[in-house]
C-alpha cells in the first residue's frame, strides 16, 4: 500500500509534465503494484495463513533506547496512549463502559491508556482484517476477546502471536505455540473433565449419558471434550452425546428416552433450560424417586442466580465466584441498564480481562519510578508485558484476591456444589496433592469454609486475600489433581445413587450397550 502512495504525477526533464498518455500507464502500473501487496487468498475459507503472512508485513517500530541501559533495552518513550483493543460481535459500547470502569480502578486516564472496540460480525476474516487495518495506523498494545465467537477467538489467538501482542481470552483455548502470547481468563474445558472424572471415581459410576443443546454452540464443544477426558479415564463408561435440536426442547420426552439407559445425565445448560430440565424430571417423578440425578457444568459465561428451584437431585461443577464478583456486578449494572443477567456476565469478563492489564500497567508503572530521568508515558516491549501478564495472579472480578501463580499458568478453583432447599452449597473442590498443604486440606475438611485457613505468603511476606487450596493449574498439572469433599449431600433416598438406569415407566429393561 505504501507504493501507492509514491503514485503521484511525475515531471519530464526540464520540468515539463508527462504527455496524458504516460500519466494514464503510470497510474495503471501503480494501480497494478497496489494489487499485487493484497494476496489472492486473504479473504478464502482457509486457516488464515493468508492474513497471518499480512500481519507479518507490518513490524513494530524498533524499540528506543531510554536513559541507561537498563532502562533502553526494556523501554520505548511513547507520546501516545497504551492502546487496549476489544474484539467483540455485539455490546460494543457496553464493553467499552465495562472496561473504562476497569482502568478507573487505577485511575488510568484516557491520555494513559485507551479503549478501542473492533466489531468482529462473529466472522474471523472481517475481525482479522480490520485488525491489520488498525494496526497500521497505531499499535496495540493488549486484546482483549469477547466471550463468544470462538472460531474468532481462535484465529485472533494466533494473530496476535504473529506481533507478540497479548491476548486476553474468556473462553478457554489451549495455549500452544501458535497461541504462545495467550492469557487465559478461565479454567480450559479439560480441567472440568478432569473434575467429572474425579466425582465417578468417588462415586463408582461408570454410565452416564451426556445431554446438550444446539441452541448454545458452546455446549457441544465443552461436553465432548469433557466426554473424551472420563473415556481415557474409564473405557467403561457408558454414553451418549444428545444434541436436542427442538426449539424449546420437549425436556419430558427427552428425559424419557434417556431414563431408558442412563440414571446419571451430565449436561451444561444455561439456568433457563437447567429449570425447565429439572421441571420435567420433576412433574415424571424422577426427583422424588432417585430415577435420574443431573451433574450440571457451568461453564465461566453462565450466570446462575443464588435459588435454583426442583434442585434435589442436582450437582453444578463451577468456578468458585469471587468475593468482590456481585459488587462489580453491580457497579455494571448502575452504569449499563437493561440487559440480561447473561449479558451482565459477559461484561464482567470483559472487566477483569481488562482489569488484569489495567493492574499489570498500574504496577510496570510503578517500577519505573524508581528510574531517574524516565519518561512520563512509558511501553514496555511485548514480551516483557507478557511475561508479567502471566505472572500476575488478579484472574477474577477485581476482587484484589490473589492466588500463586505456578510455572506461568492461572490458577482457578473448580466447585462441586449441591443444593438444600434450592441453595448452593459446596461440597467438593478439586485441590493438588502436594504434602505441604496437608494441614491447610484438614482446616477445609473439618470447617466446610476457608474462613479459618492459614494465608500463605508471597516472598515479599505479604499475605494472600485467598487460601492456597483449593485451585488447579490447568492441564498441566492434572496428574496432582484430587477430589477433596469439604461438605455432605442429601441425597434423594438417603444414600449416594448407583448408575444403573430403572428403564423407563412402562417397565422396559435398560437398553444394553
Amino acid at each position: 500500500m505504501r507504493l501507492a502512495t509514491n503514485c503521484r504525477a511525475r515531471r519530464a526533464p526540464g520540468g515539463a509534465r508527462n504527455s496524458l498518455f504516460e500519466t494514464f500507464m503510470f497510474s495503471i502500473i501503480c494501480f497494478c503494484s497496489w494489487l499485487i501487496l493484497i494476496p489472492v487468498d486473504v479473504f478464502s475459507d482457509d486457516s488464515g495463513a493468508a492474513l497471518l503472512a499480512v500481519a507479518a508485513q507490518h513490524p513494530k517500530a524498533p524499540y528506543l533506547p531510554g536513559q541507561g541501559e537498563e532502562l533502553g533495552t526494556l523501554l520505548k518513550a511513547a507520546s501516545h496512549p497504551l492502546m487496549v483493543t476489544i474484539v467483540a460481535s455485539e455490546l460494543h459500547d457496553k464493553y467499552h463502559t465495562a472496561a473504562q470502569m476497569a482502568l478507573d480502578r487505577f485511575n488510568l486516564t484516557n491520555q494513559q491508556v485507551q479503549v478501542t472496540v473492533v466489531d468482529s460480525e462473529c466472522d474471523y476474516r472481517k475481525a482479522l482484517t480490520r485488525l491489520i487495518r488498525q494496526r497500521e495506523q497505531a499499535d496495540i498494545d493488549v486484546l482483549v476477546l469477547e466471550p463468544r465467537c470462538r472460531e474468532v477467538a481462535y484465529r485472533v489467538t494466533d494473530f496476535a502471536s504473529e506481533w507478540e501482542v497479548p491476548v486476553v481470552s474468556p473462553i478457554p483455548l489451549q495455549r500452544t505455540e501458535r497461541k504462545r502470547t495467550l492469557i487465559q481468563l478461565t479454567a480450559e474445558y479439560g480441567v472440568y473433565g478432569i473434575m467429572l472424572q474425579e466425582l465417578f471415581d468417588h462415586f463408582k459410576w461408570n454410565r452416564a449419558a451426556f445431554l446438550t443443546s444446539t441452541v448454545d454452540p458452546e455446549c457441544p464443544t465443552a461436553v465432548t471434550e469433557i466426554y473424551n477426558i472420563l473415556m481415557k479415564s474409564n473405557s467403561s463408561v457408558a454414553h451418549d452425546i444428545y444434541e436436542e435440536k427442538l426449539k424449546p426442547p420437549d425436556y419430558k420426552e427427552v428425559l424419557l428416552k434417556t431414563a431408558q439407559y442412563a440414571k446419571i445425565v451430565v449436561t451444561c445448560l444455561t439456568e433457563q433450560s437447567l429449570r425447565s430440565l429439572l421441571k420435567a424430571s420433576e412433574d415424571l417423578g424422577y426427583t422424588d424417586t432417585g430415577r435420574m440425578f443431573f451433574i450440571n457444568v457451568q461453564l465461566p459465561t453462565k450466570h446462575f442466580s443464588d435459588y435454583v428451584p426442583y434442585s434435589r437431585n442436582l450437582l453444578n461443577i463451577r468456578t468458585k465466584p469471587m468475593l468482590q464478583g456481585k459488587v462489580i456486578r453491580d457497579q455494571i449494572k448502575q452504569r449499563v441498564e437493561f440487559l440480561s443477567e447473561t449479558n451482565y456476565t459477559k461484561l464482567i469478563q470483559v472487566y477483569d480481562s481488562v482489569f488484569l492489564y489495567g493492574s499489570v500497567v498500574q504496577e510496570s508503572r510503578v517500577l519505573l519510578s524508581a528510574h531517574p530521568g524516565a519518561p512520563l508515558y512509558t511501553r514496555e516491549p511485548p514480551k516483557v508485558m507478557l511475561e508479567r501478564l502471566l505472572n500476575k495472579s488478579s484472574f477474577n472480578s477485581g476482587s484484589t484476591e490473589e492466588m500463586h501463580l505456578s510455572q506461568g499458568r492461572p490458577q482457578i478453583e473448580l466447585q462441586v456444589v449441591s443444593y438444600d432447599g434450592g441453595r448452593a452449597k459446596v461440597v467438593f473442590v478439586l485441590s493438588e496433592r502436594e504434602e505441604s498443604h496437608g494441614h491447610e486440606l484438614t482446616d477445609l475438611v473439618h470447617t466446610g469454609t476457608y474462613g479459618n485457613l492459614q494465608r500463605p505468603m508471597h516472598t515479599t511476606n505479604t499475605a494472600h486475600m485467598a487460601p492456597h487450596v483449593p485451585i488447579i493449574h490447568e492441564m498441566d498439572k492434572k496428574g496432582n489433581l484430587k477430589l477433596l469433599q469439604v461438605g455432605t449431600i442429601d441425597w434423594v433416598g438417603g444414600h449416594v445413587p448407583n448408575d444403573q438406569p430403572w428403564g423407563d415407566p412402562g417397565g422396559l429393561r435398560p437398553i444394553p450397550f
